[in-house]
């Protein structure tokens, strides 16, 4: 009997594959008892037949290959096929210690909730960033609203992101990825943590995240970042509504992604001075007219402060106050 179905869609990943399906086929769990889907996504590289041996060698992968359609689609394709009752999605640049999936197991089945969550180390230029929890070891039972305020400030080391996660296949009923959009974890978890009454949690760290230098949060401005703007819309409309106790958190989450994005724009080589500016000064429009950012959002780091200020007073300021920064980082590196 399949108990869980680990999903993991696949794109030109050669150079981070191995190390991260290796990390599911030697789980402590039985062998007989999960199940890896690898979705790969019409990749460029050697990423399929990569996939492809590791199918040949273990009987619990199972690989498909599809034409290029996105992230949301592998993931939505893998739901599809898989026949667990548990679904954990990890992503493949990353990699899962070889408790990972009994962890989340145990957490959903024996306290009898739809949803279950770990916390995670953050691993760059492969070294290993050790994030500290709350409590190093612990379960905690949250409610959806407690839950949701936990995703946006990554309060006990859980963040806004699907892996790291077990959730009951039922949850995906009437829940989709949205195909062709990016952000597509901050356009479903929301909707998925409302459909359930308690989510379990372990702050034992089992996930690691890698960041790659090309990731979402360091590669150059994309246009497609910019509709961001229009997402967290969405977002907020549905939190107003139903979670109003969570806005300050929420907020504070989507002005730090902001200033990830707004960096990148003065960062960016591929688009005008004049079209840095434009953008710069619409983000500013929407900081001060939609988010009614207070300065009494207890999740607002000072230094997050000075920088809305900043460009709240003027874009161009706080362009000249992070370029300078900028440099003063790489004098002391």
């Amino acid at each position: 009997m399949t108990k869980v179905s680990v999903i993991v869609p696949v794109y030109n990943v050669e150079k981070y594959l191995d190390r991260c399906i290796k990390s599911l086929v030697n789980q402590e769990f039985d062998r007989d008892e999960y199940e890896i889907i690898l979705i790969d996504d019409g990749s460029t590289d050697n990423s399929g037949e990569m996939c492809d041996k590791f199918q040949k060698k273990n009987a619990n992968v199972k690989t498909f290959h599809i034409e290029n359609s996105g992230v949301s689609f592998a993931r939505n394709y893998g739901i599809k096929l898989s026949k667990g009752k548990y679904i954990t999605f990890v992503d493949p640049d990353d990699y899962v210690s070889l408790q990972y999936i009994s962890i989340l197991y145990d957490l959903v089945n024996l306290n009898n909730v739809k949803m279950g969550a770990c916390g995670s180390n953050t691993v760059y230029k492969n070294e290993i960033k050790i994030d500290k929890p709350q409590n190093d070891s612990e379960n905690i039972r949250l409610s959806n609203t407690k839950m949701m305020e936990n995703i946006f400030i990554k309060k006990n080391n859980i963040g806004l992101a699907v892996w790291g996660k077990i959730f009951e296949k039922t949850l995906f009923d009437e829940i989709k990825f949205p195909n062709g959009k990016i952000y597509e974890d901050l356009l479903t978890l929301p909707f998925i943590i409302d459909k359930c009454d308690y989510i379990e949690i372990s702050t034992k760290k089992e996930y690691y995240y890698c960041i790659r230098e090309d990731s979402i949060t360091t590669s150059s401005f994309n246009k497609n970042d910019y509709k961001y703007f229009e997402y967290i819309n969405e977002i907020r409309s549905f939190i107003g509504q139903k979670y109003k106790s969570v806005l300050p958190s929420f907020e504070s989450r989507c002005i730090s992604d902001s200033f990830i994005i707004i960096n990148k724009i003065i960062k960016a080589k591929n688009i005008s001075k004049k079209e840095k500016i434009n953008k710069l000064k619409n983000i500013s429009k929407m900081l001060k007219s939609k988010w009614n950012i207070s300065e009494k959002n207890r999740y607002l780091t000072i230094q997050m402060k000075i920088n809305i200020w900043l460009f709240k007073l003027n874009p161009s300021i706080y362009s000249s106050y992070f370029i300078l920064k900028e440099q003063i980082k790489r004098i002391i590196k």
